[in-house]
C-alpha cells in the first residue's frame, strides 16, 4: 500500500502532507491519506501541492453502534492517561451525558474547514474553523440544507462502504482504486474496546445494554437525526454500488 498520512487531527494531517509535498506531487504510486478529516482535504491538496486527481471515500457505521464504541473507547483512553482535573472526562459521565455534550462526528466532517495562517516568523499555522456557535448546534437540527447534503452524499464521496459488510467494502475499494485493500485490510475488524471487561459475553451484554438505553431516549433520538439520515442514505448508496460490483464480477467469469 502506498505511503499514508495519518494522525489525530486534520490540521496535523495537513502539516504531514505539506512536509511530504514532493512525494504526493511526483510519486508514481497512488498516495493515500487516511484518518479523521473533513471533505475539504482534496481542495487543500489541489491548492497547496498538486493538481493530480483526488477523491474521498469513507466507511459508515450504524450511529448507535458508533456512539457506544466511541464512548467506551474514550473511557479506556482516559483511564490510562487521566491526571489533574478530571471533572470533564468521559469517565465521570453516563453515556447519555457524554453524547449530549460531545457533538456529531459526521456533522464536523461536513461543516468544519481548516485554513493556514501566516505567523510572524513566516511559517503557517493550521486553524480549525468550526461552523457552529453553541454547544447545542454540535448536534444540528434537520433542515432543508442537511437533507440536501444527505441526498447528494454520492456527489461528495467517490465511494461509500459499511462496517456491517467490510469484506465487500474492501473488495469494492480494490476495484475502484486498484490498491490491495483486501490483502492489507482483511484481518482488520471494526474497532472494539475492551469495555473495561475481559469476558466477551459481558462485553456484548454491556454494549447491547448501552445501545438499548440510548435508542430509547427521545432526546438522543432527536439529537442524532442527521447521523441517522446520513447512515440510511449511505446504506442506499452502498447497496446500489454493490449491485453494480456483483454484476461486474459475474461478467468476468
Amino acid at each position: 500500500m502506498p505511503r499514508t498520512a495519518q494522525g489525530g487531527s486534520s490540521c496535523k494531517r495537513k502539516q504531514e502532507i505539506l512536509q511530504n509535498a514532493n512525494y504526493y506531487n511526483s510519486s508514481k504510486e497512488r498516495p493515500v491519506v487516511r484518518g479523521h478529516g473533513s471533505l475539504g482535504l482534496c481542495d487543500f491538496i489541489k491548492e497547496k501541492i498538486t493538481d493530480r486527481k483526488c477523491s474521498v471515500f469513507t466507511v459508515f457505521r450504524d450511529p448507535y453502534d458508533r456512539l457506544v464504541s466511541h464512548y467506551f473507547f474514550n473511557r479506556q483512553v482516559e483511564k490510562r492517561k487521566a491526571s489533574g482535573d478530571q471533572s470533564d472526562l468521559t469517565l465521570n459521565k453516563s453515556i447519555k451525558e457524554w453524547i449530549k455534550g460531545s457533538g456529531s462526528v459526521v456533522w464536523r466532517a461536513f461543516s468544519n474547514e481548516w485554513k493556514f495562517e501566516k505567523m510572524n516568523h513566516g511559517k503557517e499555522k493550521c486553524k480549525e474553523l468550526q461552523h457552529f456557535v453553541t454547544r447545542e448546534e454540535r448536534w444540528p437540527s434537520i433542515d432543508d440544507h442537511l437533507v440536501d447534503i444527505a441526498n447528494n452524499l454520492d456527489k461528495h464521496l467517490s465511494f461509500i462502504g459499511l462496517t456491517e459488510d467490510l469484506q465487500t467494502t474492501y473488495q469494492m475499494l480494490e476495484e475502484v482504486y486498484g490498491l490491495p485493500f483486501v490483502e492489507v485490510c482483511s484481518d482488520m475488524h471494526v474497532l472494539q474496546g475492551s469495555y473495561e471487561l475481559t469476558n466477551a459475553t459481558e462485553q456484548r451484554a454491556l454494549k447491547m445494554s448501552a445501545k438499548r438505553e440510548i435508542m430509547e431516549d427521545p432526546e438522543i433520538q432527536r439529537l442524532i437525526q442527521f447521523e441517522v439520515l446520513m447512515y440510511e442514505k449511505a446504506k442506499e448508496i452502498f447497496e446500489a454500488q454493490k449491485k453494480v460490483f456483483l454484476k461486474l464480477k459475474e461478467s468476468r467469469r
